[in-house]
């Protein structure tokens, strides 16, 4: 076994302090929501449609998926993905994130 210094724990013991310190765990970034420390380090992003957007035209997918891409935060389903180079930010539109768009929008005088 490794010794770890000379406080007299091994590798194992010391490893499993850290995984189970709950403070370490929640400052650790999510990948399953919204998180503006990971937006900086995203190198690629990726659109998936829920089975309510059926409806939509492949153009209005096109024009609802960059508005989304741009305002990640108003998603409901956001997953990133590690890279070697950074993040793969993956979102899933649904109506309500359509919803959420167009209520921005019309709040900001856009339409």
């Amino acid at each position: 076994m490794i010794d770890c210094g000379q406080i007299g724990h091994t590798a194992l013991e010391a490893v499993d302090f850290l995984i189970s310190d709950k403070d370490w765990v929640t400052t650790m970034a999510g990948y399953d929501a919204f998180d503006p420390r990971l937006e900086s380090l995203v190198v690629e992003t990726r659109t998936n449609w829920a089975p309510d957007t059926d409806s939509l035209s492949v153009e209005d997918k096109a024009i609802v998926a960059r508005a989304m891409q741009r305002k990640p935060h108003l998603a409901s389903k956001i997953t990133y993905e590690r890279t070697h180079t950074g993040f793969i930010r993956e979102i899933t539109v649904s109506e309500a994130d359509i919803g959420k768009l167009y209520d921005q929008k019309t709040a900001s005088g856009a339409l």
